[in-house]
């Protein structure tokens, strides 16, 4: 047989080595892509983005990232799963995640879409709301679960005016009454601020206060 000659320049194998390389750096492109991508379960009827976080910035970092690339607008508390690395569930309406509890696997099953009736539905009670004015009337986004007390710790936070009514309206919405339509837009325009400027409680701070730092609260 005859010998193989040697690869060297102009016999074509640079541009071999070239399209190997860009091949292999398209696939892991790709897989990382995956990785991002919901999963499906074999029915195929629940679709969940799945991700471990090794640390309390990893945690805060992919949540964000993912949730937005998934197109999750606002997270629902009880469809996330959290587990430790024991296999200890890990419940966040006790309060804050804590060093001790990474590294973590996280599972957020997106929610169906709705379906045009209940869209339609959806949209006709929220015109009934806006169709009278509540000037003094404050509606909280993101509160699933919490209580009153809890509420009030975050308006408490900001020295804000407290509500003197307090009524869930829906899965997700509060709505916080306050003597005044004065004290109403008091509590609007600080809490646009955000809620970085409040010192960290010498105790373990709740639920809402956590979604409050982290921009999951919307008031409106």
């Amino acid at each position: 047989a005859a010998p193989v000659p040697e690869s060297g320049p102009g016999d074509g194998s640079d541009l071999l080595r070239f399209l190997a390389e860009a091949k292999a750096g398209t696939e892991e492109a790709a897989r990382e892509e995956e990785a991002d991508e919901p999963s499906e379960d074999s029915a195929g009827e629940e679709r969940a983005l799945e991700f471990v976080a090794v640390d309390l910035s990893s945690w805060e970092e992919q949540l964000e990232r993912r949730m937005a690339k998934a197109g999750v607008s606002h997270i629902f508390f009880e469809n996330l799963t959290l587990t430790d690395g024991k296999g200890r569930s890990v419940d966040l309406s006790k309060g804050p995640l804590k060093p001790h509890n990474f590294p973590l696997k996280v599972r957020y099953v997106l929610p169906e879409a709705e379906s045009k009736a209940e869209a339609t539905a959806g949209a006709l009670a929220e015109l009934d709301r806006e169709a009278v004015p509540r000037p003094e009337a404050v509606v909280i986004g993101g509160a699933e679960r919490l209580t009153r007390g809890e509420v009030l710790k975050v308006l408490e936070a900001k020295d804000l005016p407290a509500f003197v009514d307090f009524e869930h309206i829906s899965k997700t919405e509060v709505l916080c009454i306050f003597t005044s339509s004065d004290d109403a837009g008091t509590v609007l325009v600080e809490a646009s601020k955000g809620f970085d400027d409040c010192p960290e409680a010498e105790e373990e701070e709740g639920p809402a206060m956590w979604r409050a730092r982290r921009g999951f609260l919307t008031f409106r």
